[in-house]
């Protein structure tokens, strides 16, 4: 596969994608109609050991995932399973449709014709994709793909029902109605609470509804037609259920292997700052938010730290940085970091109280001496960092040692201020007109 970045966060998704594609191999390529908003360019999407590599459309190709099986010491078959789970975890991810149309393979990966239509974005966040940890997830989430993809309103619930069969399979009957009647009273999304508004005001029994209308579609067709897909009311019919069913299949899952939804905020996520909180500890935690000083407790803390901020494909990094001094204040604790030289310096809030990773723009300073050609390299490095931050950019601090996240930021939305390009730009030329003057190295 060639020789890949030590630090597997500093990656160039983009340029890995192109690199990749020239290597020689036993290729499998999909070709996909899907409403994954996908990439704009090729990239990279890391996920769960492979290099999945997304590749962009164009007027005539269509989007396509390309895993070269030989790398990955893989068969061609199980090249194709890879593609069809990772297929579930971005339909899982954002409940978007996402159907294989057609399957090649060869030395190299080759393009496939385009699709009929597609939404794209800049870059496809690879921490969207949640983690398939076994089979039984692999299945339940295959099941929710089929469900979420397919244009057949029959064909969706039958799949969205089996969400749920398969996770309750060993709970038949009375069992599994009680699960849906507990489940639907915890449903928050709007077309599904206004589908059983509707059905309460009719004087239906919604669970029993839903669950006889699984039942019969799984188990007992052959006793009686319940629906006919002749019948525009039992499509209408069906595809008003859909909503319910399928937020019923979601919650399933999420209860039963742990896999979070971004429509359900209100269940539990990893802490953004869990990696400190590592470190830290609950009793410095606890001792911190009650108030109580510190005083001279020792804290342990990483000895090297990669600091980074990522907009999208775009990663701007400063490595070797130590943390030193800290500071407590009401809600947290604020490092103090700087490079070995200590010609960067940037200071940074872990808020134990909100479980957040806090910077301003302005928090990273550096030192510049105009006759130096390296100074001046540094000084452009730390604007790219401060524009990629303004821009919407996201800060994550690394532990060098064991390549594991410390913490990660919201991406940063300026207050009472607008970002400027031409201010960027006019730094940008700043900078390369003192370099051409410098003297020194």
């Amino acid at each position: 596969m060639g020789t890949l970045m030590a630090k597997p966060y500093l990656r160039d998704l983009r340029s890995d994608a192109e690199r990749l594609q020239h290597q020689v191999g036993d290729w499998v390529v999909a070709g996909v109609e899907t409403t994954a908003p996908w990439p704009t360019k090729d990239q990279v999407v890391p996920y769960q050991g492979l290099d999945f590599i997304l590749r962009a459309s164009t007027e005539d190709r269509a989007p396509t995932v390309c895993l070269n099986a030989r790398v990955h010491g893989l068969t061609s078959a199980q090249a194709r399973d890879a593609i069809l789970r990772f297929g579930s975890a971005m339909a899982w991810s954002g409940d978007w449709r996402f159907e294989v149309t057609m399957w090649v393979g060869g030395s190299h990966p080759i393009g496939i014709g385009r699709m009929r239509g597609s939404m794209v974005q800049d870059f496809f966040d690879v921490d969207e994709l949640g983690a398939i940890n076994d089979d039984d997830t692999a299945t339940a989430l295959a099941f929710f793909r089929e469900g979420v993809t397919t244009h057949n309103p029959f064909y969706a619930f039958l799949n969205l029902y089996k969400v749920i069969a398969f996770i309750h399979r060993n709970n038949e009957g009375k069992v599994r109605g009680k699960w849906i009647s507990e489940a639907l009273p915890r449903l928050t999304e709007r077309r599904a609470v206004d589908r059983l508004a509707a059905l309460q005001k009719d004087g239906t029994d919604a669970a029993k509804y839903l669950w006889e209308e699984g039942r019969n579609a799984i188990a007992h067709s052959e006793k009686g037609t319940f629906v006919n897909p002749d019948r525009i009311g039992d499509q209408e019919r069906i595809e008003r259920d859909l909503p319910v069913i399928q937020a019923m299949a979601r919650l399933a899952i999420e209860e039963h292997y742990g896999v979070h939804h971004r429509l359900s905020p209100k269940l539990a996520r990893r802490s953004p700052v869990a990696g400190f909180l590592a470190v830290f500890g609950e009793d410095l935690r606890q001792t911190v938010l009650a108030g109580e000083a510190l005083g001279k407790t020792p804290i342990k803390v990483p000895d090297s730290l990669t600091v980074l901020v990522r907009r999208g494909g775009d990663v701007h990094a400063f490595e070797g940085m130590v943390i030193s001094a800290m500071d407590q204040v009401e809600d947290g604790l604020i490092l103090m970091m700087c490079s070995a030289d200590n010609t960067v310096r940037l200071n940074c809030l872990v808020n134990l109280r909100s479980d957040a990773l806090e910077m301003e723009h302005g928090d990273i300073e550096h030192d510049l001496n105009r006759s130096s050609r390296s100074s001046l390299d540094v000084a452009r490095r730390v604007h790219a960092f401060i524009w990629a931050y303004l821009c919407n950019g996201s800060l994550e601090i690394w532990n060098e040692e064991s390549d594991t996240l410390l913490g990660k930021s919201e991406p940063y939305m300026p207050v009472n201020m607008f970002v400027r390009p031409a201010w960027h730009d006019e730094c940008l030329a700043a900078l390369a007109t003192l370099q051409a003057n410098a003297t020194d190295d």
